[in-house]
């Protein structure tokens, strides 16, 4: 069962939405902690101007309870803000009450200035004093804890409500920044879906511009996009190509079986199928190539490397070649010292036999094949020259850009071996270049970089 896929817009929004509630939750503890602290800041300051009110217009001069205590209107109502007026009582420094409100607490004679909690009757309260030494009097003034929690609630309204209204307003710019952020991403999108298999074409760039990382995919894709072009073209050249190259020994190889078949004379016969041999030894030869050449650009990351001196393995092929095969020679110069590769040793050998073969397929049988190593800074350089009728420029250009196979109609073949060469020397981190020599024919060289010396950085 296929696993259904969330979109990136829903995750994107999930992920905001779900920052966005931690965000306001931690908003909401700290407001609810900092709504008690200032409501009990509050409480504690509303009790002291109480006190100090009650105190400018207490008179001592009647008697207790009496409602001339107080030379105004009863002081609390007119402090605004209290939901619940405090409970307070007023008394000499000596003790004897002036005035008290109906519920005050009755047993609290302490008379030291300043805050302090009490229980009475199984109510907390939170009470402050405050003397007036020059005229004899103590206020003491009483909030309970119900009335206290009621002002706690209060601030905490105050505190939640801008949040509340903050919640749905945030939600949706949220939504809308990731809406709006990814429009590009829609865009890659809508252009990708859009592209035809057979023929993949660069990105436009959006309407607005593209971010810096996306900016660096569409590069990244329309690279991978020209390579596939570039691949499927080659793809139907070399097919085009490994048709036309068998379609000819396939021919001939009928033709001469049917001469076999049909010729009374033993001579005749023998020589159709000698030629029938030689036909079939091409298309070996042509099989050989193209196996390798696929094998090469398939496992170019994954060839078995170990450490190989060029030089006795280029004098080993010089002496296979000439060994092997009639007429044009080759020859390799002085090799000074070891020259120490990472390769993997069949293919470098398909490397020096392809090289050494293209050459001496051009040559005069008089004019051998030269094989040199020289050391270049810090390369190995493998040239192979040859005497043959050269190349043109075009091919010249052809070899440079990596396009085979070459186009041609003679002799000199189509440049598979070139091919072979190429992917196996870049297969090695080298460097494929041909060069005209100066005298008529071409000179091949392979710059392959050295491999370090074991116990250097």
């Amino acid at each position: 069962m296929t696993r259904r896929r969330t979109s990136l817009h829903a995750r994107l929004a999930a992920l905001s939405l779900g920052l966005l509630a931690v965000g306001l939750a931690a908003w909401w503890l700290v407001a609810y902690e900092r709504a008690g602290s200032v409501a009990e800041r509050d409480v504690d300051g509303r009790l002291q101007t109480t006190a100090i009110i009650l105190l400018q217009v207490s008179r001592t001069d009647v008697s207790p309870s009496s409602p001339g205590a107080f030379g105004a209107p009863h002081p609390v109502a007119g402090i605004h803000g209290w939901r619940h007026p405090p409970s307070f009582e007023v008394t000499t420094t000596g003790d004897a009450l002036i005035h008290r409100s109906p519920d005050f607490p009755q047993g609290i004679g302490d008379p030291s200035p300043g805050f302090r909690d009490r229980t009475v009757d199984a109510m907390r309260w939170r009470i402050y004093t405050r003397v007036d030494d020059a005229r004899g009097l103590v206020v003491r003034v009483a909030m309970n804890e119900r009335d206290r929690q009621d002002r706690t609630r209060l601030a905490e309204v105050d505190f939640a409500w801008p949040l509340l209204l903050a919640i749905p307003i945030l939600a949706v710019l949220a939504l809308l920044s990731v809406w709006r952020g990814l429009a590009p991403l829609r865009h890659v999108e809508r252009t990708l879906a859009s592209q035809d298999p057979g023929n993949l074409r660069p990105f436009e760039p959006a309407p607005r511009g593209l971010p810096r990382e996306l900016a660096r995919l569409v590069d990244t894709m329309n690279g991978l996009f020209a390579e596939v072009q570039d691949l499927h073209a080659r793809r139907k050249a070399f097919a085009s190509f490994v048709s036309h190259e068998l379609r000819t020994p396939l021919a001939g190889s009928r033709s001469q079986l049917d001469v076999a078949k049909r010729s009374p004379e033993r001579h005749q016969q023998n020589r159709a199928l000698g030629l029938l041999g030689e036909a079939l030894g091409r298309m070996e030869r042509l099989v050989t190539r193209l196996l390798l050449l696929a094998r090469v650009d398939a496992s170019r990351r994954e060839i078995e490397r170990r450490p190989l001196d060029l030089g006795l393995l280029a004098k080993e092929c010089v002496t296979q070649f000439n060994d092997e095969t009639e007429g044009v020679r080759a020859e390799i110069g002085n090799v000074c010292g070891p020259m120490t590769i990472e390769g993997e040793e069949d293919l470098l050998r398909s490397l020096f036999f392809n090289l050494i073969e293209n050459a001496a397929r051009v040559s005069p049988d008089e004019c051998p094949v030269e094989v040199s190593l020289e050391h270049e800074a810090d390369a190995f350089v493998l040239a192979v020259a040859d005497r043959g009728p050269g190349m043109d420029k075009a091919e010249l250009q052809a070899v440079a850009a990596g396009d085979f196979p070459l186009r041609r109609n003679d002799a000199r073949g189509t440049g598979l071996g070139l091919a072979i060469v190429r992917s196996v020397a870049e297969a090695h981190g080298a460097r494929l270049n041909l060069l005209a020599r100066e005298g008529g024919g071409t000179v091949a060289r392979v710059h392959f970089d050295r491999a370090p010396v074991e116990g250097t950085a």
